[in-house]
């Protein structure tokens, strides 16, 4: 069926507006923005991955929690990472146990 109109070929049925009656050049940029996420969620697995890896690769609890403070604080640019393991009554206090990530410690950030 040919809309005269507009001078082009359409399908019966098609809804006016529909994806077909977009500019061509709209779908090309749309797919591009799709490549490009789909880029970056890839990235963002490819290193949780690596970092999953090293975590896992500790052999104590608190060497896995050192290897992730410094994953994540080396990702976030960071200059400090600090962690503090307890109950919330001993957080509110100021009595849980503090780790520091030694990058931070060896660059002489002092708590």
């Amino acid at each position: 069926m040919v809309d005269k109109a507009a001078g082009q070929d359409k399908k019966p049925g098609t809804p006016i507006g529909s994806r077909s009656e977009q500019p061509a050049g709209r779908g090309l940029r749309d797919a591009g923005v799709a490549g490009r996420e789909l880029a970056l969620i890839q990235q963002r697995q490819r290193l949780l991955r690596r970092i999953l890896q090293d975590i896992r690769a500790a052999v104590t609890v608190e060497e896995a929690v050192e290897r992730a403070m410094t994953a994540l604080g080396r990702e976030l640019g960071a200059s400090e990472v600090v962690v503090r393991i307890g109950t919330e009554a001993e957080l509110l206090t100021g009595l849980a146990t503090g780790s520091r990530d030694r990058a931070s410690e060896q660059g002489g950030g002092g708590d």
